[in-house]
């Protein structure tokens, strides 16, 4: 939720405005557009008028080709409580593109103080949508993030806790200058390409850990590779601290791996990013970041 500065005098709270769910969906009809309506709600105080922004991004959707890019203003009066909308243009076509994904953000305007909260339009493919147990979709992952939490420990991430926003990423790169005071988590299936030996790499500011299961599970995940606040690590660089770097780990081609990463911003140039090198190759740091390709969303429940 959006939080909204309070009034000093009891029973004037503004509230808050997020998003109704943060994760909407829509199903792409084939040569026709179709809107898929986005609610967004206010709570826990009406007292006066307040705005939030909203606007759309590319996930693994693309604005002009796959949707309308989306970009407004929504308001309430004072007393208002009752859920606003806005639409988003899904551009029907006859390719068979699999899901894609756009990002959904708000941000304060009027009346209200808070970083924006963010949320995930699922475009369905109508194939997806017609089979009742779809395989999960192989090149995006989840990138669950809270704000507001102070500290640089990944220990204090309140994991149980509903994340303030959600976005979509197509590799294991995280954004850089996002903010402060951040956490962040996310989580997938590791699908390597081919059988051998894989090493890892994570860097990243303030902190950050990487870990990674011998299955699909998430309960059997164990921690190959972290970045403490011992010395500043700077985007890319690999090798400043030892732990940055895994030990050698025997995968299977086109097995899925859980995995998962916790990010702690407090203050200063935060980034993440995860790399790998590959069976047959060799060096001291990453031959890429780990690509969309080899990466896997999970269902909510798994993480």
């Amino acid at each position: 939720m959006l939080t909204i500065d309070e009034d000093d005098q009891v029973g004037r709270e503004l509230g808050a405005v997020g998003f109704s769910t943060l994760r909407f969906a829509q199903v792409e009809a084939s040569g026709a557009d179709t809107q898929a309506t986005i609610t967004v709600v206010r709570g826990g105080g009406a007292w006066g008028a307040i705005s939030v922004g909203y606007v759309t991004s590319d996930g693994t959707a693309q604005a002009g080709t796959d949707y309308s890019a989306a970009r407004g203003t929504l308001s309430w009066a004072h007393g208002d409580t009752a859920p606003k909308t806005f639409t988003v243009t899904v551009t029907g076509d006859t390719a068979a593109e699999g899901d894609e994904t756009v990002n959904l953000e708000l941000s304060a305007i009027a009346g209200a103080i808070g970083a924006p909260r963010a949320a995930v339009l699922t475009i369905v493919d109508p194939a997806t949508a017609a089979a009742p147990a779809a395989a999960a979709v192989i090149g995006s992952i989840v990138r669950e993030f809270w704000i507001g939490l102070p500290g640089d420990s990944p220990d204090v991430i309140p994991h149980a806790a509903q994340p303030h926003g959600i976005a979509v990423l197509t590799s294991l790169a995280g954004p850089t200058g996002w903010g402060v005071d951040y956490a962040t988590r996310i989580s997938g299936h590791l699908i390597p390409p081919v059988t051998g030996s894989y090493t890892f790499w994570i860097a990243a500011d303030d902190q950050a850990e990487l870990w990674l299961s011998p299955d699909a599970q998430a309960t059997s995940r164990v921690r190959i590779a972290r970045v403490t606040s011992d010395s500043p690590v700077a985007p890319r660089a690999w090798n400043v601290q030892p732990d940055q770097r895994s030990a050698e780990i025997a995968l299977e081609g086109g097995r899925r791996y859980y995995f998962q990463v916790v990010h702690k911003q407090a203050s200063g140039g935060d980034h993440l990013a995860v790399g790998w090198l590959k069976p047959g190759q060799s060096g001291s740091q990453p031959s890429e970041i780990i690509p969309g390709s080899a990466l896997s969303e999970v269902p909510p429940g798994i993480r």
